[in-house]
């Protein structure tokens, strides 16, 4: 019986490989931005205002090298 259940869990445990390795060579790469894409891709086409005030921003002074 523990041979048997032995079998069984490394036949499960390489079918979850596979089934993994599958899955990561089937993703689809993430598209980056090459500069022979057009100025226009890189860019929202539903701009929103800021709202300076609402940000806690703060400038600090040039550091002096």
């Amino acid at each position: 019986m523990g041979i048997a259940g032995g079998f069984v869990l490394t036949l499960a445990v390489f079918a979850s490989g596979l089934v993994f390795a599958t899955w990561m060579l089937a993703a689809k790469p993430v598209r980056q931005a090459t500069p022979t894409i057009g100025v226009s891709e890189l860019w929202t086409k539903d701009a929103q205002p800021v709202d300076q005030q609402k940000q806690n921003l703060e400038r600090i002074p040039a550091q002096q090298a």
